[in-house]
């Protein structure tokens, strides 16, 4: 028995029907390769398919001084938090059910179907959003034999459905960049045609500017920030009770990350005039969709667009607007039933179908040229 410890009973693989990502509410099909390189007698084969949201960081906390000393507080206080959005065990193969496993080559199938409520992976610096399968071989007196596969999975919804999202949005701001004078004001106003799009648009713009200040404007900078916010528990407190210092069990983390950014350094805007611009900004196809629906994670766009004027001092005029970003499906696909059970029906965007439309129409436009 001793010696089974070192021993090489068998070798496990995982291997998926298809690459990822599957969609939220499809059928996950794997198989699992085990080749048994000795007789197996006593021992099980588990599965596990696992899709966890995770946050966690530290953030450093100070000590507080009293009359009766000071009170010892821990320097980095840890915040995490976890859901588990699948958390499924299958026994495959166990040796009292069904029996030894003799030398050879043998293949376990196993289908799960995902949640409808699964967000799309995603990594951050504070937290994560993973999904996998993994494989586990317990031998009695032997080392276990593990093995592990991540996956991708993309949200149910590609989109936003609320109409409201779809009307124009129009914001304006305005400010005197004169730090002592009054010198005027500049206003600036940007006008975005709709709120939600997709991975891989081109955003359109215009930016209204009124110059009633001595000074030129010569710079304006278009973005896309991606805003993370972290939600944890305090899992490290103080050392030592103190009733008199108030503590918040649970904190929030946010993270600012720019998505896309152009910088517009050849800008003229003269004195005392007023002009309209539009301005393009392309969202990256890898920009994670928005999530809202996470208790540990949230992830939001915002549009932001700074003017500034010719001054070294001057810190600009920034706008941020709300916009949501969703996710176009890489292939279409079907109903099928396989295994007795219905693949999940998936809706084309309206802008795929408007796309079609417009290449049907070009085709009729070159046959009647002909």
């Amino acid at each position: 028995m001793l010696l089974d410890r070192f021993r090489q009973f068998a070798n496990i693989r995982i291997e998926l029907a298809r690459e990822g990502p599957f969609q939220a509410g499809e059928i996950v099909r794997c198989n699992v390769h085990c080749d048994v390189l000795r007789e197996i007698t006593n021992g099980a084969l588990f599965v596990m398919i696992n899709g966890v949201a995770h946050s966690h960081w530290n953030l450093a906390t100070n000590g507080k001084k009293t009359k009766e000393g000071i009170v010892k507080i821990d320097k980095n206080a840890t915040y995490s938090e976890t859901m588990d959005y699948i958390n499924f065990c299958h026994v495959i193969w166990d040796c009292k059910m069904k029996g030894p496993l003799q030398t050879g080559h043998f293949a376990f199938g196993i289908n799960y179907r995902l949640p409808e409520i699964c967000p799309q992976n995603f990594e951050g610096l504070h937290g994560w959003i993973r999904y996998s399968v993994s494989a586990k071989f317990k031998i009695p007196f032997a080392r276990t034999i593990t093995t592990k596969k991540a996956f991708k999975v993309m949200p149910l919804v590609y989109g936003v459905r609320d109409s409201l999202h779809c009307y124009p949005l129009h914001v304006h701001a305005s400010k005197d960049p004169g730090l002592i004078f009054k010198d005027g004001t500049i206003r600036l106003g940007v006008s975005i045609p709709k709120r939600n799009y997709f991975a891989g648009d081109l955003m359109s713009m215009t930016v209204s500017i009124t110059n009633t200040t001595s000074l030129t404007i010569n710079r304006i900078v278009t973005s896309i920030i991606q805003i993370n916010t972290y939600y944890g528990l305090c899992e490290t407190g103080p050392r030592v009770f103190d009733p008199f210092r108030f503590r918040v069990a649970k904190k929030t983390k946010i993270e600012r990350v720019v998505v896309s950014t152009i910088d517009y350094t050849n800008v003229y805007i003269a004195r005392y005039c007023c002009t309209d611009r539009r301005y393009y900004l392309n969202i990256p196809i890898s920009a994670t969709p928005t999530l809202t629906n996470c208790p540990v994670i949230s992830i939001k766009y915002i549009l932001k667009v700074s003017a500034f004027v010719a001054k070294w001092f001057d810190r600009g005029i920034t706008i941020e607007l709300p916009i949501e970003i969703g996710v176009v499906p890489e292939r279409p696909r079907v109903r099928s039933i396989i295994m007795g059970v219905p693949a999940p029906q998936f809706v084309v965007p309206e802008r795929a179908w408007r796309q079609m439309e417009e290449i049907a129409d070009d085709y009729i436009e070159l046959g009647n040229n002909f």
